[in-house]
């Protein structure tokens, strides 16, 4: 089925480009596990056929932001366009796809160099975002009501089942514990609050970055992106900033590597009274919204090196990682 795909998506670009054969396909199996994303020749040069946002309009938004930080020197992947300026897609098997140029580089390998380094990228890309906005829509705060706490309820008894036998019951207990009172206490109404929005990929972690040889990162998949409260986008970086990349460390980051990560950030956005007030509950929140997620979504066919991620998840301790 990925091969099928994989030459309709590059026939349906040629013919958007309008140039016979100027898109060939390579080898038709995806280079990540978790989403389709297929290496191609373009003109000559390597490039990446991947899905980007379904709804036309809001892929535009997108590669329009995408564009606007390269502009300011933000270091972003950008789509490939046609030869008259226009951004090309097309639509494949109800899915969007964008053809992306393919970044040279190295993956993050948990260095302090890289840790720093993608604090900055992420403050940079928090700044660009300050006074111009691409995106309409993004996140919201949801209401906790009866059927979310139902689901975090089942998502704790799979967690409690899952790893009785390599957990302790008292870890898993305070776990439990601590995830409940954060939702009787509505996170103290974090949804109130006024926080700075920014245009953000709303999904930054190691495993979309691309290392230079001067350790340089750029981002390599922005497709995620929305208008985000910059506060939340940088708690979800903290968290799951690990996740699924086999080269990082197997945790979380340090206190040490977040204090590292946090002041490249410090270089170019400060965060403001309001932001630094919410933190810990912000923290809560994200992690019940985004890490419990992960957790329950671990397969069993993961690498040890993922699992041991997931393991060290549960294992979070939000006064750990002060602003």
């Amino acid at each position: 089925m990925g091969n099928e795909l994989y030459r309709k998506v590059v026939d349906m670009m040629n013919l958007k480009f309008n140039i016979e054969g100027k898109l060939e396909e390579l080898n038709g199996e995806s280079i990540y596990r978790y989403s389709p994303v297929f290496m191609c020749m373009y003109d000559g040069k390597k490039a990446i056929i991947k899905k980007t946002k379904e709804n036309e309009e809001k892929a535009m938004e997108l590669f329009k932001w995408e564009e606007e930080l390269r502009n300011k020197g933000v270091e972003c992947v950008s789509p490939i366009k046609a030869i008259n300026g226009e951004f090309i897609t097309c639509v494949a098997e109800e899915e969007r796809w964008v053809l992306y140029p393919y970044i040279e580089g190295k993956r993050f390998d948990g260095s302090i160099k890289h840790i720093r380094n993608a604090g900055r990228l992420l403050g940079k890309i928090h700044k660009a975002g300050e006074n111009k906005r691409f995106f309409k829509s993004g996140f919201k705060f949801e209401t906790f009501d009866d059927e979310f706490i139902e689901e975090v309820n089942d998502d704790i008894k799979i967690i409690k089942e899952r790893y009785k036998d390599i957990i302790s019951s008292e870890v898993l207990e305070e776990f439990e514990k601590w995830i409940k009172a954060a939702i009787a206490s509505n996170y103290n109404n974090v949804g109130d609050r006024d926080f700075p929005m920014v245009d953000c990929s709303w999904d930054y972690k190691g495993n979309n970055l691309v290392y230079s040889e001067e350790g340089i990162p750029t981002l390599i998949d922005p497709d995620n992106g929305g208008v985000v409260p910059r506060i939340i986008d940088l708690a979800l970086a903290l968290i799951l900033f690990n996740n699924e990349m086999e080269t990082a460390p197997s945790r979380m980051f340090s206190k040490e590597e977040w204090t590292v990560f946090k002041d490249g950030y410090y270089e170019y956005t400060q965060l403001n009274k309001v932001e630094k007030d919410a933190w810990n509950d912000l923290l809560k929140f994200v992690f019940i919204d985004e890490g419990l997620w992960a957790i329950v979504d671990l397969e069993t066919d993961e690498s040890e090196r993922q699992k041991e991620f997931i393991k060290n998840l549960i294992e979070f301790n939000v006064g750990d990682f002060e602003l």
